[in-house]
């Protein structure tokens, strides 16, 4: 089961990266593409996001249900959950040291 785990944690990993990069993306894209089509361009960028997102989150437990057995599926998705929730904490934890002050 110890596969199973480690698919659960880099699939949450690479859910925040792919969060991280989408905000970052975003914020950049009216830039890079001019104002006319950047909202478009936004949506479909979302949408995608958004498609990615839940696959990360479901796909790596389908496979195991389907590889081996309902346990390790249920094993990888609780591990999923568990590493998006420990990241989310070091991530809120590292933003709040590091954050800047705004002076007004």
């Amino acid at each position: 089961y110890a596969s199973s785990v480690v698919a659960g944690l880099i699939s949450s990993a690479a859910t925040y990266t792919l969060l991280f990069t989408t905000f970052w993306l975003l914020d950049n894209l009216s830039r890079w593409i001019g104002y006319n089509y950047a909202e478009l361009m936004a949506l479909l960028i979302v949408l995608f996001v958004a498609i990615s997102t839940l696959s990360l989150l479901f796909a790596p437990s389908i496979y195991y249900v389907l590889k081996s057995c309902v346990s390790a599926g249920m094993l990888t998705f609780g591990a999923t959950l568990i590493g998006l929730l420990v990241l989310g904490i070091i991530i809120i934890v590292f933003l709040s040291i590091f954050r800047t002050q705004v002076l007004y």
